[in-house]
């Protein structure tokens, strides 16, 4: 989720150039690649992005949970 989260929220500086910008894409998305399983499927993908989408629409006043969630996530990943 994090890593999804880090590649989908990337936005170009105003003082960066475009060829460092692609570099920033491109080494987040190698950490989503290295951190998934070898048997991670386009299902699976389907799950994660509709979790993330619950996830990311939750307004401030749910932080709390976000944060608890976000924590079981990376719990669960190890």
């Amino acid at each position: 989720f994090n890593a999804y989260s880090s590649l989908l929220s990337i936005v170009k500086q105003p003082d960066e150039t475009l060829p460092d910008l692609a570099t920033r894409i491109s080494q987040a998305m190698k950490d989503v690649q290295s951190l998934r399983p070898k048997d991670y499927a386009i299902d699976k993908l389907d799950d994660d992005l509709l979790c993330m989408a619950m996830i990311r629409s939750l307004g401030p006043e749910h932080a709390a949970f976000i944060s608890q969630i976000s924590l079981t996530i990376r719990w669960l990943q190890r």
